[in-house]
């Protein structure tokens, strides 16, 4: 390859339109999140089932964690990572789609370990990973890969 064999991303091809409305500028902002939304549900449905099962497993480890953090007993943050990670491995799905859920994950870990002594209630962590899931997909498979050197920054409409 003349590049040096560098493989460049592309947008899925699920955000392909949505990709040509934003380089030609002409919809409107409310009408390109409206696109976004419908290309992100697709990318979602694509992937399957087994990242929200993945979340579903995970919550479970993120509420012991919580519940330990809550008693004053010490959290071995290392050795959750490679909970989360063992999770992964017993999943199966769509491998890509599974990293996302991985790197939600150490998100919100990351989060709990520096904010979770601090909240009285219980965070909804099926949510809030699942959430963190929905922006990794977005980014993963539009927003990244459209504003790599190979695809300039979209003008701005």
């Amino acid at each position: 390859m003349p590049d040096g064999d560098i493989i460049h991303p592309l947008p899925s091809p699920r955000f392909g339109q949505l990709y040509l409305q934003v380089c030609q500028g002409e919809v409107a902002e409310d009408g390109l999140v409206r696109a976004a939304l419908e290309c992100l549900k697709k990318e979602v449905k694509f992937f399957g089932d087994e990242p929200l099962h993945l979340i579903a497993q995970e919550e479970a480890l993120f509420e012991a964690i919580f519940l330990r953090r809550q008693q004053g007993e010490e959290v071995n943050w290392a050795h959750e990572r490679r909970k989360i990670k063992q999770l992964q491995q017993s999943a199966h799905g769509h491998l890509r789609a599974l990293g996302l859920v991985v790197r939600a994950c150490e998100d919100q870990l990351r989060e709990l370990e520096l904010h979770g002594h601090s909240s009285i209630m219980p965070p909804d962590f099926q949510r809030e990973i699942t959430r963190h899931y929905l922006i990794n997909v977005y980014d993963a498979q539009f927003a990244t890969p459209t504003t790599t050197p190979l695809h300039p920054h979209p003008p701005s409409g």
